[in-house]
């Protein structure tokens, strides 16, 4: 087992929910988990509203991370409207 421990801040209440759901989950289990299986997304279910949330993959990249299960590296998500 592989403990990480998660400390998120956030103004929004729902994210400060999940992260009170999640303060110590297992690192191993949570970044082999099938797609959507994890603790984090789970949690993230009963806790956020949003689909389109980037927070639970944002806590596995920094599990997966922490956890030295990758090297630590920035992830950007960009929108952009079409003409």
């Amino acid at each position: 087992m592989m403990n990480a421990v998660i400390s998120i801040e956030s103004g929004c209440a729902a994210v400060l929910n999940l992260a009170r759901k999640i303060e110590t989950v297992d690192g191993t289990k949570e970044i082999f988990a099938p797609f959507g299986t994890s603790a984090v997304f789970q949690q993230a279910r009963l806790s956020l509203s949003h689909a389109a949330c980037p927070i639970p993959t944002a806590i596995l990249k920094a599990i997966e991370s922490a956890c030295g299960f990758s090297i630590p590296s920035n992830v950007e998500i960009s929108v952009k409207r079409l003409a």
